[in-house]
């Protein structure tokens, strides 16, 4: 069954455990693409062609390189005779790491512990750290039998205790 593949140029760079996977329609007249990486080294591999049978002509790109540094930056799709058909701009991916969330130093402070005479002890906490570039603030309740916590994303969620 043929697969519809768009013409149009288009391209995503994500983040996991540390490696960043790099995906692009191209034009069905590339044959090779440059990856540029932000330290200004270069990979030039071949382009993946999908036949007619199979939705094209069109080309796919496929590449994965090890974060977070140095990150890609764009593509230089090129033809059969190594001439430039076009760039494409990747979408910039910060702090990709195996260890996503970096706590600041300070970043966890007990606020309140106690135990109430009806009921189980409890300790509310803050923390705040930062996860792919953006910064996070949680408010947690440690109870005897399970944590709740409340994020600055603006859930509300359960967790089993640990």
């Amino acid at each position: 069954m043929p697969v519809a593949l768009p013409h149009a140029p288009e391209q995503q760079v994500t983040c996991n455990s540390g490696l960043l996977t790099i995906e692009a329609n191209l034009l069905p007249a590339a044959r090779n693409v440059r990856l540029l990486l932000s330290d200004k080294r270069t990979i030039t591999s071949p382009a993946i062609r999908a036949p007619a049978r199979l939705g094209g002509p069109a080309g796919l790109y496929y590449q994965v390189v090890r974060g977070p540094s140095p990150i890609p930056v764009s593509l230089t799709e090129l033809d059969a005779n190594g001439s430039h058909l076009t760039v494409l701009k990747l979408p910039a991916v910060v702090e990709c790491a195996k260890k996503l969330r970096k706590v600041f130093p300070h970043g966890i402070v007990r606020l309140v512990h106690e135990t109430p005479p009806q009921g189980p002890a409890f300790t509310i906490r803050a923390e705040r750290y930062r996860e792919l570039g953006h910064i996070h603030f949680e408010l947690k309740l440690d109870e005897a039998s399970e944590e709740s916590f409340f994020s600055s994303s603006g859930g509300v969620g359960r967790i089993e205790e640990k």
